[in-house]
This record gives structure tokens, C-alpha cells and sequence, in this order.
């Protein structure tokens, strides 16, 4: 239904005017007031039957054995015997113990799953636990590692530039060897090990040839490696010799053959005569000449062998020449020792200064002739020894004697010779 609203003044017990409401709302209030009044009845009605219901369990309450209830399923009633208790309650011995040990423990070992070892000796339970063979060691030597099982990363950190051994040539711990030089390699060098040059002279350094392509040779010969860098063009590596002991003739160059060594040797000056006075002088011998010539395996040379010179005479040249120019005359060669009658004391051997006098390839080179040795004196009136007096061509002849039995007679110088390597 619908509520008027309008303004109502309410007077107190004094008549004074202490409030005005809206006469809608003291309609809402009487409402309120009707249904408040309808719970509070059914409030009352509820502890009626509370007070019905407590009235009830106290009569239970009323009726119970304690007797009965007073063992030890359901309560403590026989607290007065706390030993009797704990055995009311199925407590054991353990009930008042603070800390157990060994004494206390009886039944089966306590599994792993409970914290345990599951087993009754200390191997069981090593084994149990996965323990292996190390876990019973104080220390571990090399007997436990097992071969290569040490890596580069556990074996240890090294220094820069460093290999790990021992330098010394003694037993010990090993270090770091440095290498503190670019181009160094490791060697021994006496009884110490270490990084630097490599020393060509010993043998036991050097092992093989170093090939042309590694800056080498490829080759142990002089002849071989000047083939191998160019210089010379061999034929199957096949090198021809060639010796002229005497006498004169032509050499024709071998095809194929582009260059060849020459060596000529000039005839040996004759020893010195016996003197009135004295010995006579050794003869000098004769000079050597060296030569390289470019052939071109064509065409040939002329030779001429030095003849050995007669007493108290000098030794011939030899020579070489192609298309008739002289590659090398070893001359003047040996002189014969003097063997004047007036001489007081002996003749002096030959000046042994041959040398070469003309060549025609500009690699040649000479070695002199050696002086023959002086006469003896009056006394034993021996000849000089010729120079070079082993050498089997060239050689100065003996000068002449007459100390002892049969005295000693002079004689000629060796013949010279010539040589031809053709590469």
C-alpha cells in the first residue's frame, strides 16, 4: 500500500520539540517492532528446549561408572602409580629414557630408507652405502689411479710458452722448460735439456739432406748440389773422369756433359848433383791449377802433360786449351837443386813458384809449387828431399849424396798430370 510522507513533530515529556520524522517512517518502526517480537518468542522457545536437553546429559553424567571407565583404554584414573600408568598406556622402558645407545638397540639393522645402513658389519654397510675400496684409504698413491685417466685440466696449469719436464740429467720433480725465444727448438745440449739453436756441426744433430724446396741442396756432394740449384746440368747423374799422365793429345767433351772440373798438375823440377863441397838440392814441385769450363758438350781440348825435368833441371808445364786458347799453363815449375863445383856448402833446392800464366774461364785457381829442400853440408854431403816429395805427380826430385855406403844419387822430377771431371 502506498505511504504518505509528511513531517510529524515529537514532543518529550517536557513538551519540548526534540525531533520531527517523517510519518512514513514511524509506519516502518511499528513493522520492525511486530517482527522483532515474533523472534524473540521463538528465542525463548529454543532455550526452553536447550534447558530441556542440558537437563539431560546431566542426568547421564549422573548415571556413569566411573569404575568402569577408569582403566587404561580410556583414562589415567591410576596417576597415583606412575610405573602402573605407563604400563596402563603399553609403554616400555624406553618411556623414561633421555638418550638410547648401543645397549638399547635390539632387532633388525635400520634400513637405508629410514635413515640407516641396513647391515650389522662395516662392510655390509660400506656396500651398502656404494662405498668402494678408496673409502677405506689414509691416502692415495699412483697404485690407485687408474692409466690415463688423469686429464690435461687435472694434471695442473702451466706457464706461458712452457713444456713440463725435467732439464737436468738427474732424477726429480719436473718443471717448466720456457721457450724464450722465437725459432728456438727443444734439444739437449750436453747433460741439459732446454729450448735453443740447434748446433749443425754435431753429427747427432743433423740426420739426412735438406731438399732445394726447404732451402737445402737435396745432395752430400759438391758436384750433386751445384746440379741441384742450377749450376750444372748432369746426365743421369752420371760423372766421367778423365787422366792424362803424360804426353800431349786432344780430349773431345762428352754429349750431354756441360761442364767439367779440370785439375794440372806441372812437371817436378830435378834433384841437385853431388858438389865438391856439399849435397846436392831437392827439385821444387810443380804448381796446381784449378779450372771449371763450360763445355756445352761439344768439341774438344788440347793437353800437353809436363814432363818431369832431369837433374839439375826444371820441370815442364802442363797445359789446357780450347779452340787453341790455353785454359791454364802451370808454369814456371820446378828448378833442379844447384850442383856448382865451387860451392862450399850444398846447392839450394828450386824456387817452387809456378803458378798459372794464362786462363781462360775465369773460375780457376793455382796452388804454388814447394821449394826443394837445401843440400847437406861437407860433412855429410847428403842431397836435399824434392818438395812434395809423396805427391805421385809432380814431385821435385831428391838431390844427390855421398854419405854413406852407397852415397845417394840424384834424380829427375815426377811428371805432371792432368785431370778431367766432366758433369
Amino acid at each position: 500500500m502506498g505511504v504518505r510522507s509528511s513531517n510529524t513533530t515529537l514532543k518529550d515529556e517536557d513538551d519540548d520539540y526534540a525531533h520531527q520524522i517523517v510519518i512514513g517512517d514511524l509506519e516502518r518502526l511499528s513493522m520492525d517492532a511486530s517482527v522483532n517480537t515474533a523472534a524473540i518468542a521463538v528465542n525463548a522457545a529454543g532455550i526452553a528446549t536447550n534447558t530441556t536437553d542440558i537437563a539431560a546429559v546431566a542426568a547421564d553424567l549422573a548415571s556413569l561408572d566411573l569404575s568402569v571407565y577408569a582403566q587404561k583404554a580410556s583414562n589415567l584414573s591410576d596417576l597415583a602409580d606412575v610405573s602402573v600408568a605407563r604400563t596402563n598406556l603399553g609403554l616400555g622402558s624406553l618411556a623414561t629414557l633421555s638418550s638410547i645407545n648401543n645397549s638399547n638397540w635390539s632387532g633388525t639393522a635400520l634400513a637405508l630408507a629410514n635413515g640407516g645402513t641396513g647391515a650389522t658389519t662395516a662392510t655390509d654397510a660400506r656396500t651398502n652405502l656404494g662405498l668402494g675400496a678408496l673409502a677405506t684409504l689414509s691416502a692415495v698413491n699412483t697404485a690407485q689411479i687408474t692409466n690415463a685417466a688423469v686429464t690435461d685440466d687435472k694434471l695442473r696449469f702451466s706457464a706461458p710458452l712452457t713444456v713440463i719436464g725435467r732439464s737436468a740429467n738427474s732424477t726429480g720433480a719436473p718443471a717448466n722448460i720456457a721457450a724464450a725465444t722465437d725459432g728456438q727448438v727443444l734439444r739437449r745440449d750436453g747433460t741439459t735439456l732446454g729450448f735453443g739453436a740447434v748446433n749443425l756441426n754435431a753429427a747427432a744433430a743433423v740426420t739426412g739432406t735438406l731438399p732445394a724446396a726447404n732451402g737445402g741442396t737435396g745432395s752430400t756432394s759438391a758436384y750433386n748440389a751445384l746440379y741441384a740449384l742450377g749450376g750444372l746440368w748432369l746426365a743421369g747423374g752420371v760423372i766421367i773422369n778423365t787422366t792424362y799422365t803424360s804426353g800431349a793429345g786432344t780430349h773431345s767433351w762428352t754429349s750431354g756433359k756441360n761442364w767439367a772440373f779440370v785439375m794440372l798438375i806441372g812437371g817436378g823440377g830435378g834433384g841437385g848433383s853431388i858438389g865438391s863441397f856439399g849435397g846436392g838440392g831437392g827439385g821444387a814441385s810443380g804448381a796446381v791449377v784449378y779450372a771449371v769450363i763450360r763445355t756445352g758438350g761439344t768439341g774438344s781440348a788440347a793437353y800437353s802433360v809436363g814432363a818431369g825435368g832431369a837433374v839439375n833441371f826444371d820441370g815442364n808445364d802442363t797445359s789446357l786449351s780450347v779452340s787453341g786458347v790455353p785454359v791454364a799453363v802451370g808454369g814456371p815449375l820446378g828448378r833442379g837443386g844447384s850442383s856448382l863445383m865451387l860451392d862450399r856448402f850444398s846447392g839450394r833446392g828450386g824456387s817452387g813458384t809456378g803458378q798459372a800464366t794464362q786462363l781462360y774461364f775465369p773460375f780457376a785457381w793455382v796452388v804454388p809449387g814447394v821449394t826443394g829442400g837445401s843440400g847437406n853440408n861437407d860433412t855429410q854431403r847428403e842431397g836435399g828431399s824434392g818438395g812434395n816429395p809423396s805427391a805421385t805427380y809432380g814431385a821435385g826430385g831428391h838431390g844427390a849424396g855421398d854419405h854413406g855406403p852407397n852415397g845417394i844419387v840424384a834424380t829427375a822430377g815426377g811428371a805432371g798430370v792432368i785431370v778431367i771431371r766432366e758433369i
